[in-house]
């Protein structure tokens, strides 16, 4: 709607903010069952986008994703910094995203483990990530 000189500009429509519904991914039994929302959901995009490795696939944008993958198996004290922000910028894309924050770093079996905490729209989450596997719990 283009507004003309007679328009009342307070009765013009707002941002909608949709909500967070999605299709729920059972990822143990690797299938889609039914829809999720809220912090479940929040947890789940989460969770995608970490395991979605950046610039590789077409079907998402250049921005979703992450770049860590040759990262995670390099115990370098240097890497820390760089997967806090590689994680940093892959999660505060999504604008539902507000805060990532409190990393912890630690050695798991070959690999390293990181433990992080994310400030969503719909609550807190924290998470492990580490030796092929994203886990998230509610604080």
């Amino acid at each position: 709607m283009i507004p003309s000189e007679n328009t009342d500009m307070m009765n013009m429509p707002q941002e909608v903010v949709y909500a967070t519904r999605t299709y729920f991914m059972d990822v143990e039994n690797k299938r889609i069952v039914g829809f999720v929302s809220g912090l479940k959901a929040m947890e789940q995009a989460i969770y995608k986008i970490l395991l979605t490795p950046r610039f590789r696939h077409i079907i998402y944008s250049w921005n979703y994703g992450t770049e860590h993958f040759e990262l995670m198996d390099r115990l370098i004290e240097y890497n820390y910094s760089l997967l806090r922000e590689y994680i940093t910028d892959a999660l505060t894309v999504d604008d539902r995203i507000m805060r990532v924050y409190d990393f912890e770093f630690s050695k798991s079996g070959r690999g390293l483990l990181v433990k992080f905490k994310v400030d969503t729209t719909e609550g807190e989450l924290s998470f492990e990530w580490g030796n092929g596997y994203v886990r998230g719990y509610d604080v």
